[in-house]
Parts: structure tokens; sequence; C-alpha cells
């Protein structure tokens, strides 16, 4: 059954009354082609897609209008795509009611009040495991307030072990503010954690300032990290000399 079919909306009540959050991961209703290696390639090729699904079913059938303070992030999706799919979805919006896109003509009752950036802004939350610096450029536009830095652990394209290393290669020269935010504060008003309570924990354990104010070197990417993040490092940045 689609997110958008009417059935789900009991669900939906109940899990914005509990003040709870829809975590869509990536993978989710993508089809299954077999285990093939042309099989794998393809699902692995459209994973994305899939995901970005159940994001704009809820952007476009009035279900955030609906329920206006329901919580919704996806995870290990990025964030790089979010903008410009939220200009596409705005130009159908438009479109609809201006009552028709190029030979396409709409009728019927559209049920949003809102662009669905609006709502996106308001309702929507992104999961960006092992971000790179540019799954991170042009943040703003949706909002740096929006993104969760994840590691994916314990799957080999995360970063574990070496979460330091993959921080420094991406958060040198984002603002003590932004990281903050990226790196913690975002998760804990999403899901309603105790900041106060996880301080202590976060003085333990968490990297420090001075520690991501240093970029990470090429002959510094460990040489048995399993991570995309190092692996596309490697490709990308040219070597001295």
């Amino acid at each position: 059954t689609p997110l958008y079919d009417p059935s789900w909306d009991k669900l939906f009540a109940a899990i914005q009354d509990h003040d709870l959050v829809i975590n869509q991961h990536s993978g989710q209703g993508s089809p299954r082609y077999g285990n093939s290696l042309v099989g794998q390639a393809l699902w692995i090729s459209e994973v994305t897609f899939y995901c970005q699904a159940g994001f704009r079913h809820l952007l476009m059938s009035g279900v955030f209008e609906r329920f206006s303070k329901l919580k919704y992030i996806l995870t290990e999706s990025g964030c790089a795509w979010v903008a410009p799919m939220l200009a596409q979805l705005d130009g159908i919006h438009l479109g609809i009611e201006f009552g028709a896109i190029g030979e396409m003509h709409y009728e019927g009752e559209w049920g949003l009040k809102e662009l669905p950036s609006v709502y996106a802004q308001r309702n929507c939350w992104y999961g960006a495991s092992f971000p790179s610096k540019a799954e991170l450029d042009g943040i703003d536009k949706i909002g740096v307030e929006r993104v969760l830095w994840g590691n994916d652990y314990p799957h080999n394209e995360g970063t574990f072990p070496y979460n330091l290393e993959s921080l420094r290669l991406t958060f040198n020269d984002i603002s003590e503010k932004d990281r903050c935010l990226l790196l913690g504060e975002n998760a804990a008003e999403l899901y309603n954690f105790d900041l106060e309570k996880l301080r202590p924990l976060a003085n333990q354990y968490g990297p420090t300032p001075s520690q991501l104010d240093q970029p990470l070197a090429r002959e510094e990417i460990p040489v048995d990290a399993t991570g995309v993040i190092f692996r596309n490092a490697l490709f990308n940045q040219p070597s001295e000399g």
C-alpha cells in the first residue's frame, strides 16, 4: 500500500500523538532483482530512488498538511539531492495549481496548501551517513538543522573504527556551531534526547574542536579502511608532487 493511501492515516495520527519519528532507511521499497551480479548492481543503483519515493509520496499527498507535527527522516540517504528535488516538487505543485504542465492538464481536489518545500522544512530530516564535503555543500538550502551525521556502524562502507579520521576529512572547515548541530544537537532535537545527560559522554568520547580543525592528509588515510569516504578521498584527491 503506497504511503499516500488514506489507510495509513490512523498510524500517522498515532505516531504524531506519541511524538515518535518515522524513519525510512535506504533500501526500503526497492524491488529485488535476484542475487546475480547484474541484479545486485541494478538494486544498488536504484536504492536512492526508491527510498526517496516515500519522501515524495508524503510531501505530495497532503500527509504533512493533515498531520502538521509528524516527524519523518530518511537515513543513509545523503542530503545533496534534497534541494533539487524540492525545487522539482515545488514546480509540479505550482503547475497543478495553475492547472497544467505543458500538455498535461489537471482536474480534481489538490490537498496541498503550501509548497512541498515548506512541509519539508517543517516535518523532514535527513540522515547523511559518512558525508563528504561535496555532500554537505549547499546544506544551507535545506537547513543545517535538518541534517544528522551517521557512521553506518557496523557496515563495512561506514567509518568505524576511523570515525575521527572521517570527520577530519569533512568537517575541518565547517563552523563549530554547525558541527555541533550536525554531529549531535540535531539528533537530540529530533529524538528528544536530554543533552545535559549526554554531555558527560560527549566530553569523554566525542571529538574536540581542535581535533576537527586538522584536515586529514592523504598519507593519514588508514590503509585498512573500507569506508566509502576513504575510498573516494583516495581516488579524488591527487597526490602531491
